[in-house]
């Protein structure tokens, strides 16, 4: 399925595999950029380095943050063009190991995968003492991730299956 229109020249040829990861790598960047973006974890009266008073936890537990509602508007529409790809891909592209079996639901595996790992790094980081953004805890890191993977239920289920 190679496009030979100019104008679409910056696309990942997804007929390899390179290509594939290439736009997956991209989607799941984009349906954890609130996960990402250390803004989520601070109330909006709070100061980037400021821990959090009971009024702005309160804040955090309801999601308020200091997020600009325009910023995340468009998160959640690109979030959803992101997961709207990841589904095609599940749906319409074959994907084959290395000896020619067959992979079922790569992009699944792969958001799960990533989403573990950050939540793994942040495990790291807490036991080496690494001075890491004072809001992002583990705790409220695993909430926005668990957040994310209730939006999809292949994510849900595989999320699931490595919590057992």
């Amino acid at each position: 399925m190679h496009n030979t229109d100019p104008a679409a020249s910056h696309l990942p040829n997804i007929d390899n595999i390179d290509g594939l990861m290439n736009l997956l790598s991209a989607c799941v960047l984009v349906v954890l950029g609130n996960v990402l973006d250390f803004r989520t974890y601070r109330a909006p009266t709070q100061e980037e380095n400021q821990k959090r008073n009971k009024s702005q936890q309160i804040l955090i537990e309801h999601d308020f943050n200091t997020i600009p509602f325009n910023e995340r508007y468009a998160m959640c529409y690109s979030r959803g063009v992101a997961l709207h790809l990841i589904n095609w891909v599940r749906h319409s592209c074959t994907v084959t190991g290395p000896e020619g079996e067959h992979v079922p639901d790569l992009p699944s595996f792969f958001f799960v995968q990533i989403a573990q790992t950050l939540i793994k790094y942040k495990e790291g980081a807490n036991s080496s003492g690494l001075e890491m953004q004072a809001n992002c805890t583990l705790d409220m890191l695993t909430r926005q991730i668990e957040n994310v993977v209730k939006i999809v239920s292949r994510f849900s289920s595989l999320w699931s299956e490595h919590h057992s």
